[in-house]
């Protein structure tokens, strides 16, 4: 396994100019977490448990594949990936796209690949190569979903709903950096509170469900532990659950602690009349 850390350089000054796909991802298997773009969080949430995490007072999306947060494998013995879906963040090595850049992408030089024929890095009139230029496009695109899930990571920072995701078994009780949405928490907000969190995207509700529906892959040292809900509901207003978010069906829209519409009320009428 190459225990190294993974050492980028920009593809122009990569000699020669050519590139391999990795061998395996056997050296993943020393990477704790993979930043998500919003366009595949609720595909990656089916397969890998997602975080906020925090760092310097900002919040990441990221799935979390370290090892010891796994009910199952996510690097199998030979290197292969074992889980359904491959986020880009992998799945576009040896290159990334420097975080919060939007210049020329860079390229993994001490990653283990194939002894065959590299692929050229560029093309004619040192443009890069189109296989090279649809994988930069791919990580730009990454980029920008990055960025609206840290938005969408930061309202729900503010709304108080994340807890930490504690290593269970740890004699200290240690708690990591990362993150997830309290389900008991996230219950007590008031009806006002969630539709403010809705009010210019479902990304935020999105992020949401994805974080709790994925805390089934955490594995059983890992714990989820919510401090007591604060947040008051408003008079007469029943708290909106996760599961009304998964099914909006069931959820029924207030306007003066009355009902501004009744489908059951109307579904009798028709009935009757």
């Amino acid at each position: 396994m190459n225990s190294e850390p993974i050492q980028f350089k920009p593809i122009a000054d990569v000699l020669p100019p050519v590139w391999h796909k990795p061998a395996s991802l056997a050296f993943a298997q020393q990477v704790s977490q993979i930043p998500i773009s919003d366009s595949e969080l609720l595909l990656t949430s089916s397969c890998l448990p997602i975080a906020i995490d925090c760092i310097s007072d900002r919040p990441r999306v990221v799935a979390i594949i370290d090892q010891r947060f796994q009910r199952n494998p996510v690097i199998g013995p030979n290197g292969q990936w074992q889980k359904g879906y491959l986020p880009i963040a992998l799945r576009s090595l040896p290159f990334r796209l420097p975080s919060g850049s939007a210049g020329n992408i860079e390229m993994a030089v001490n990653l283990p690949h194939k002894d065959e024929q590299g692929r050229p890095l560029f093309a004619d009139q040192g443009q890069p190569s189109p296989e090279v230029a649809a994988i930069a496009a791919m990580l730009r695109r990454l980029e920008e979903g990055k960025q609206l899930l840290q938005q969408a990571a930061a309202q729900l920072l503010i709304a108080g709903v994340l807890t930490p995701i504690r290593l269970g078994r740890t004699p200290s009780g240690e708690t990591g950096r990362s993150f997830t949405v309290s389900r008991d928490q996230f219950n007590t907000l008031s009806g006002t509170r969630a539709a403010l969190l809705a009010k210019d995207s479902f990304l935020a509700i999105d992020l949401a469900v994805a974080c709790i529906f994925s805390q089934r892959h955490l594995a059983t040292l890992v714990s989820v532990t919510a401090a007591a809900a604060t947040t008051a509901d408003a008079p007469g207003l029943p708290s909106p659950t996760i599961e009304d978010f998964i099914n909006p069906v069931r959820l029924t829209a207030y306007v003066d602690d009355e009902s501004l519409f009744s489908f059951e009320q109307y579904s009798n009428t028709e009935r009757t009349s």
